[in-house]
């Protein structure tokens, strides 16, 4: 999900819709675009790993 709503992101920010209100120069994503893409990414990685750093115990993950 995190991935198609980056990929909207980018592609309606490069078509020019979206932008009123906003300051941003041209071409470039806004600091509240990347921050919200790198966090989705990293909520991805703690519910993928958590469950699998939990069953592997200590012995698995050397």
């Amino acid at each position: 999900m995190d991935l198609k709503a980056a990929w909207q992101a980018w592609k309606n920010h490069r078509e020019g819709g979206g932008n009123e209100g906003r300051d941003t120069r041209e071409g470039r994503p806004s600091p509240l675009e990347v921050a919200s893409v790198t966090f989705a990414h990293g909520g991805d990685n703690i519910g993928v790993y958590a469950p699998v750093f939990a069953t592997a115990g200590i012995g698995g993950m050397t």
